[in-house]
């Protein structure tokens, strides 16, 4: 494990350390301005002045940080996905996955969901075994079932454009799937069990598209694993 510290939150723990007026501003700085933060539990904040409201609102006060990967998903458009974690006065540890890109202004967050962390095993042939289900439904290019199977009813997906929220927005965009000609593979690069209901992971498109994706892993009330979040570049 690496010890790249992400901006926004050396940003945090100063500001909390030295009680910085100009805290929601400079927060807003380290986002671009359709910037998506996401909740554990599905909900969402979109924008830069909200994500900022949030944190002026809701304040970290962090002891140690540190990234378990960062990965170049595009060159061309200036975007990586980092996977790592930090821990707060209280003893907390939080996971958290970062989609940045690099800007005129600088490298800002795009993306970032935050999970609390607690130690669970997680049998990782049942999350193989749905993502296999996934590439069945995809492959067969079957995306109602795809979607109503595989997915939250809560899911949202984000490829750096308005986020699709909910099943059947999400049938209207997988639409493409339906082409007999396409097929996908997902390979996990990095998985990591978050807590008993939570994985994340991030690894690598092939075939129909090939480019990097996140995805994270939800148990429902049934003890099935299904998405909660889909983002792809």
């Amino acid at each position: 494990m690496n010890t790249y510290l992400s901006p926004l939150f050396f940003l945090l723990f100063l500001a909390s350390a030295m009680g910085c007026k100009s805290q929601e501003s400079s927060i807003q700085n380290m986002y671009t301005p359709h910037a998506v933060k996401i909740f554990d539990d599905g909900n969402y904040l979109q924008g830069n002045e909200a994500i900022a409201s949030h944190y002026k609102n809701n304040p970290i006060k962090i002891k140690t940080m540190s990234s378990d990967t960062l990965i170049l998903a595009s060159k061309r458009r200036g975007l990586e996905y980092e996977m790592g974690s930090f821990t707060d006065d209280k003893g907390n540890t939080f996971k958290q996955i970062i989609i940045w890109k690099k800007t005129s202004d600088g490298r800002k967050r795009d993306f970032e969901i935050v999970s609390k962390k607690s130690e669970h095993r997680v049998n990782s042939e049942v999350i193989d075994q749905q993502r296999s289900k996934w590439m069945e439904y995809c492959n067969a290019h079957d995306v109602e079932g795809l979607a109503n199977t595989i997915y939250t009813s809560n899911n949202l997906y984000y490829n750096h454009k308005p986020l699709v929220i909910g099943r059947a927005q999400l049938i209207k965009e997988y639409q493409y799937m339906t082409n007999e000609q396409y097929s996908l593979k997902l390979t996990p690069i990095l998985s990591e069990v978050v807590n008993e209901n939570t994985v994340f992971e991030i690894g690598q498109c092939a075939e129909g598209y090939n480019g990097k994706y996140i995805i994270v892993w939800k148990k429902n009330e049934d003890g099935i694993w299904q998405v909660l979040v889909d983002s792809n570049i």
